[in-house]
Formats: C-alpha cells, structure tokens, sequence
C-alpha cells in the first residue's frame, strides 16, 4: 500500500455470493500478505474450485480469480 486507507478484501464465488471477508479495516503504508483458510464466514470448509477475490482501497479496485485446491 502506498498511502494510509481502509482495505477490504473479500471472496466471492462464481455467483458473486460473498464468500468471507478476510480484511476491512485501516492499514498504514506497507507491504501486507493475507491467507485465507477456505472457510466461510460461518465456518463451514468450502469446496476446492474457482473463486473470486475483489481487493478494494479508496478509488481503487482490484478483481481476480483464485483456485482452492484440497
């Protein structure tokens, strides 16, 4: 991240049903990795296959696909 903002990353399926969200909140510059279990946000395992991650911060947006293997 270049500048200080709220983040929000979310998984989504193939439907664009949200998943989980796995970050929201406000982050200072830097570099950040974030995993993601393969669960729901109840907990329940998800199944291998394609999903969608959807990366957001102030005006920008970012989209792209994902693959869970078991």
């Amino acid at each position: 991240l270049q500048n200080r903002g709220v983040v929000k990353l979310a998984i989504y399926n193939l439907l664009g049903k949200e998943i989980i969200t796995l970050l929201n909140e406000d982050r200072e510059p830097g570099k950040y990795s974030v995993s993601w279990n393969g669960l729901n946000s109840k907990e329940i395992e998800m199944g291998s296959g394609v999903y969608i991650y959807l990366l957001e911060m102030d005006s920008f947006k970012q989209v792209r696909k994902i693959i869970l293997l078991k």
